[in-house]
């Protein structure tokens, strides 16, 4: 099972030193046709950089691949009552007592549950509160956007299962990702296979959906605990359930899967809202509610030692508005691996470098100019990660997939 490296990004937009991918073939380059699909290669790519990485095989992008006009904004159909809706809302297709019975059976929680909600101009918070097996009350947190008139954007936007506990499962687990190698050892109370299982049948039954087939654990015991607490990240003090912190549990990051391959957030510098520019100035706040519902969150599973399920998260699924691009060239890696060689010798290496994946994923960006009003898009991407030793965090280089174009340098993000 893969365990990935993370932290949050760094926004640094360019767009040149990159080949094109024009004229590229199997044959040409770095790699031969045998070693362009297998899926891991190991080489030194220049001086300093080593690469040992999962790639993309050239098999599953060598049709071509499509991109897709996306939006999160509403839709006239999916607005309802919102009085009426609280009071008996559908979230993700089950009613309350059908959502209660699902998490009673998946976790062992009592099925009885309260159900409140709160309204607020834009939004309304829904609160399903049940008791876990030690008779602890846990609450699945829903969230809704509303119109400013009353009405309710039925599509759920976000679930939180024991929201209060998100501080240190999902942001913990991630600044493991971000600041250090994790240990990838098992944890001594249960497989990770086995709660990998379990966690994606929750997921899947909640949902709804079927995720990609790659899913990342991260077993937080005392080495990797022990690891954060070395580069300075605080487990205790800010939080009112700090006990609970030493547990030892595995966090599991599912994506969605959009045409065989992730769909992942890898930077907020490549969104941008349905015909705005760069070059448009924009109110922070509302810049951050029009952008946010457009980034893909992970989706989130952690299973505990002592506390069975802890923790699970999951967000709005964007909705396609039709076919952008479709079976458009994709530049092989062969293109990518030349941009990323190119990229390397013009920065300076104080410490060998290790790239450990090069593959394709899809991303939220933005379509073309000259193809009309800006529009947001889904896209993919080569994402190139390495580990820079002197820095102590994972990078990602990320390249447009079709025209190889370098777009930015960032901290990588599960």
């Amino acid at each position: 099972m893969k365990k990935r490296i993370a932290r949050s990004l760094i926004l640094i937009l360019m767009s040149l030193l990159c080949t094109s991918c024009s004229g590229s073939s199997a044959d040409e380059g770095l790699l031969s046709p045998e070693e362009m699909e297998s899926t891991h290669l190991e080489m030194e790519l220049t001086d300093g950089v080593l690469v040992d990485a999962v790639i993309t095989p050239y098999s599953r992008y060598q049709n071509g691949l499509n991109a897709y006009y996306v939006s999160m904004m509403y839709q006239e159909e999916d607005l309802v009552a919102g009085e009426d809706f609280a009071a008996s809302p559908i979230i993700y297709g089950h009613s309350l007592e059908e959502l209660a019975q699902l998490l009673a059976e998946q976790s062992g929680f009592s099925p009885e549950y309260v159900w409140e909600t709160v309204s607020y101009p834009d939004e309304l918070i829904g609160n399903l509160t049940m008791r876990d097996p030690a008779g602890v009350e846990r609450t699945l947190w829903c969230g809704w956007r509303t119109d400013g008139e009353g009405r309710v954007d039925s599509t759920l936007n976000a679930l939180y299962y024991n929201y209060e506990w998100e501080s240190f499962d999902y942001n913990t687990a991630g600044s493991l990702l971000s600041m250090a190698v994790p240990d990838e050892s098992e944890l001594d109370f249960a497989s990770s296979e086995e709660l990998a299982v379990r966690a994606e049948a929750i997921l899947e039954a909640l949902t709804g959906e079927v995720f990609y087939s790659e899913i990342i654990c991260v077993p937080m015991g005392e080495a990797n605990r022990q690891q954060l607490k070395d580069r300075g990240y605080e487990l205790q003090g800010q939080f009112s359930n700090a006990p609970y912190l030493e547990e030892d549990y595995y966090g599991f990051i599912f994506y969605r899967d959009m045409d065989g391959f992730p769909l992942r957030y890898l930077s907020p510098s490549i969104t941008l809202t349905e015909n705005v520019g760069w070059e448009e100035e924009m109110d922070n706040q509302i810049y951050g509610d029009s952008v946010m519902p457009l980034i893909a969150q992970r989706q989130f599973v952690s299973w505990g030692r002592d506390s069975g399920l802890r923790y699970l998260s999951t967000d709005r699924k964007p909705r396609i508005m039709g076919t952008y691009r479709e079976q458009e060239s994709v530049c092989d890696i062969n293109v990518i691996l030349e941009n990323a060689r190119q990229y390397f010798d013009s920065v300076l290496n104080t410490s060998t470098m290790t790239v450990n994946h090069i593959e394709i994923a899809y991303s939220y960006w933005f379509s073309d100019a000259e193809d009309g009003p800006l529009r947001n898009i889904a896209a993919p991407f080569w994402v190139v990660q390495y580990w820079n030793p002197g820095t102590e965090f994972q990078m990602m280089l990320l390249y447009d997939a079709f025209s190889g174009q370098f777009i930015c340098e960032a901290g990588y993000q599960a």
